[in-house]
């Protein structure tokens, strides 16, 4: 997009709408948290007329539409009964699944992920160790959501680069909006582009009940942009740096920017040290790193100062020191949550090791010919297990509780010999039993009528490994 807006040259513009429509294909509607910022950045930067330009676009438009519709349009080229049942949809269909399940019913917020903890306000949370933070669930839709102290999208992953992001990039994008020369169209673009796609991230990720933290992964180049631009403009000591070509240095922008960057700093400081309980060693390393990048953007200001030393200090090694103090800290919990195997996703589909290994070791002995390993109770609850044996699994319910092999099914696969076990390793309770897949009609009649042999199996609790009723012991 940005060789589009250098060159003026369409074939770059439909490369980007393909490149969007790409990003569609993997992440679906994430993907569109970018599309209005491109988009105008794309407008505002192309020359020509209005006419051409808006042209222009509706042909990237197209090529958007029909590269992001390519793998759903191939699924309908199969007959509905060859297709996998796309989960999460109420008809097995993946443009359901798209535009519903992970469409409007995450916008709309409707519900929150099936099986998934629930912030509670007033609750009291462990917070002694990283670890335990990281595992609290994310807060509560609000406008300081991105900036919460707690949760695995707290402000120690994102709303410190945010914050920063903001109080320096609006600044040093209006401020680049001065002067003429053939570069104003590309920061007028710019300036469009990037706070349309601020603001957009900021607006659905403060409000959307069903996310995860990897969800922002469309809202983070943006972020980074900002934060880029803002540093590299406060870091400047001359006036013609974001303004046009031949300016003449301005002393007063210099030392209004001087300002912003030290205030900023200590408001990132201070906001950090809100977000820690204590003051660990990355704390340090911020404070440190924020008061060298102030005491260099003073010191590369003194006119008596070689140039070549003033250089060095600022912007170099102000942006430097900046950046470390920044970004201390949320390095330092992403090493954590590494370390912790925390997942950004709810550890979707991973079975307790303590569970996984007996159970595969046990059903792989005992197949007697069945064709499906083990009947599961949810599509999401044993995929670790698939992952491992290879084999394939008889799913009894989806998201949402939806019935996936109804009871009758089943129990002709069972007098077939198609299948012999069931694990099941949740329970229907009275919350929410209607999108509970444990309060699913086959997954209660297996419980009622199978056979509990968890603990021969070798499993650590009962409750988890059932011989299906008529299924040969």
């Amino acid at each position: 997009m940005i060789r589009a807006v250098e060159t003026g040259r369409r074939a770059w513009l439909l490369a980007g709408a393909a490149a969007l429509g790409v990003a569609f294909d993997v992440k679906l509607l994430e993907s569109l948290v970018a599309l209005p910022g491109l988009a105008l950045f794309a407008y505002l930067g192309m020359p020509g007329s209005r006419v051409r330009r808006l042209l222009g676009l509706s042909t990237a438009a197209v090529v958007y539409v029909v590269v992001a519709l390519a793998w759903l349009g191939a699924t309908l080229l199969f007959p509905a009964h060859e297709r996998p049942y796309a989960i999460g949809s109420t008809n097995g269909s993946a443009w359901n699944a798209a535009f519903v399940f992970n469409g409007t019913d995450r916008l709309g917020g409707k519900s929150v992920e099936p099986g998934a903890a629930v912030f509670e306000a007033n609750k009291h949370y462990p917070v002694a160790t990283q670890s335990e933070r990281d595992h609290i669930p994310i807060v509560a839709p609000s406008p300081t959501r991105l900036l919460a102290r707690v949760g695995p999208l707290s402000g120690e992953r994102l709303g410190l680069e945010l914050l920063v992001a903001l109080l320096l990039g609006i600044p040093a994008l209006i401020w680049g909006l001065r002067g003429a020369g053939p570069e104003r169209r590309m920061r007028w673009a710019a300036a469009g582009g990037l706070g349309l796609w601020m603001l957009a991230g900021i607006v659905l990720f403060s409000h959307m009940i069903r996310l995860h933290p990897r969800y922002v992964e469309g809202f983070t180049p943006a972020v980074a942009a900002m934060l880029g631009i803002g540093l590299g403009w406060a870091a400047s000591t001359s006036g013609a740096a974001i303004s046009s070509p031949g300016s003449q240095p301005d002393s007063r922008s210099s030392y209004v920017r001087l300002a912003l960057l030290v205030a900023t700093l200590a408001i990132a400081v201070f906001y950090s040290e809100r977000l820690l309980y204590g003051t660990p060693a990355a704390w340090w390393i911020a404070l440190v790193a924020a008061l060298g990048a102030a005491a260099l953007a003073m010191l590369a200001r003194i006119p008596t100062l070689p140039a070549r030393v003033r250089s060095l200090m600022a912007p170099a090694g102000v942006i430097a020191l900046a950046l470390v103090a920044v970004l201390a800290i949320p390095l330092k919990a992403d090493l954590t949550a590494i370390a912790d195997r925390v997942s950004d996703a709810g550890l979707v589909g991973q079975l307790p090791g303590d569970q996984q290994r007996p159970l595969s070791a046990y059903l792989l002995a005992h197949q007697d010919g069945a064709r499906y390993e083990v009947a599961a109770e949810s599509a999401t609850a044993i995929g670790s297990l698939i992952v491992q044996d290879g084999r394939p699994v008889l799913v009894l319910s989806t998201y949402d509780a939806r019935v996936f092999t109804p009871v009758a099914r089943l129990q002709r696969l069972i007098a077939a010999g198609q299948v012999r076990y069931a694990f099941l390793n949740t329970f229907c309770t009275d919350e929410a039993p209607s999108v509970n897949p444990a309060c699913a009609a086959p997954v209660k009649w297996v419980r009622a009528h199978g056979k509990d042999i968890s603990i021969k199996a070798g499993l650590p609790r009962s409750g988890l490994l059932y011989l299906l009723p008529g299924a040969k012991p």
